[in-house]
């Protein structure tokens, strides 16, 4: 495979690939085959990998949470929403962190020392009771470079005990502001107690996935999907979702209200693709986020 591929597809043997489709990752957009690996597979097969997957999270939390970095890196994404609502989220397939304070950058000595650190452990620490991380694979690329924080992610191949593979990923994003300050969250594992880490909060997670969906040039089905869920169940602050906007320049300058989502193109195929039980279309999920967010909307009108 060639220089064309990210480095954390190349790592991937056919253990890990065979019968899996590729899909396009706009986080990856800086290489010209910008692709992952879809996790699509058969009812029997996808709780089998689940169930492997939960365990290595609950093994790259553990060993987090014992790093000298686990106060700066704060826990986002889908982990946080499987913890709030169980089984209404998506199960997770990586762990996302936003690494603090936000003077680091990507070029930054604590950057470097942070990665080959984490991945030094997880070299020294590779088995888990199902599964065993190929140390010999780990892989990591640059990501976000044309949009959003920049970032690199770490791709952790494994197999299970009868040589099938399939990979999680860790995703560190440098240089985000926090609009607020994080909390703390115990993350629920499968077996023993919830490992707490520093996380965003249910609202300032809506109002990223607000900011996303508006201002990525590929929109993904799972910001929308996650959106959804938060919105009715969170009530987000006017304030905060303008706050987190106005990081995006173009946006500054903007009202924001219904209107100016209600013509966004989301990737839902590729989200149905991986999701095939979830109903609904793009439009559909759209207008139920809209009209979750009538408060906010409301509080809107009374400070623009």
């Amino acid at each position: 495979m060639n220089e064309h591929y990210p480095n954390t597809y190349r790592a991937l043997d056919e253990n890990h690939t065979k019968g899996r489709t590729q899909i396009f990752d706009p986080s990856l957009a800086h290489f010209p085959n910008a692709f992952r690996l879809a996790d699509a597979a058969t009812a029997h097969e996808r709780l089998e990998w689940e169930i492997i997957r939960s365990e290595l999270r609950s093994h790259l939390l553990q060993l987090i949470s014992q790093s000298r970095w686990k106060d700066h890196l704060v826990l986002r994404g889908s982990v946080l929403l499987h913890a709030w609502f169980g089984k209404a989220a998506r199960e997770p397939q990586d762990l996302d962190w936003v690494f603090q304070p936000d003077s680091v950058k990507l070029d930054d000595p604590d950057c470097e020392a942070c990665f080959k650190e984490l991945t030094d452990l997880v070299k020294a620490n590779p088995r888990t009771q199902n599964a065993r991380i190929q140390v010999d694979r780990i892989a990591s690329d640059d990501i976000w470079t044309y949009e959003r924080a920049q970032g690199r992610r770490l791709i952790f191949p494994y197999e299970n005990a009868e040589g099938a593979g399939r990979e999680i990923q860790m995703d560190i994003v440098w240089n985000e502001t926090l609009p607020e300050a994080p909390i703390r969250v115990g993350v629920p594992q499968r077996d023993g107690e919830p490992i707490e880490v520093w996380a965003a909060s249910p609202q300032l997670s809506l109002a990223w996935k607000w900011l996303w969906l508006a201002t990525d040039m590929n929109a993904q089905g799972k910001d929308l999907y996650d959106a959804v869920l938060l919105a009715e169940n969170t009530t987000l602050p006017f304030a905060l979702l303008r706050q987190v906007f106005n990081s995006d320049e173009w946006y500054q300058k903007q009202e924001i209200g219904p209107d100016t989502f209600s013509e966004l193109y989301v990737d839902w195929d590729n989200f149905k693709l991986e999701y095939p039980w979830i109903e609904g279309t793009e439009k559909q999920w759209l207008s139920r986020l809209i009209v979750a967010l009538t408060p906010t909307w409301h509080e809107a009108k009374k400070t623009e």
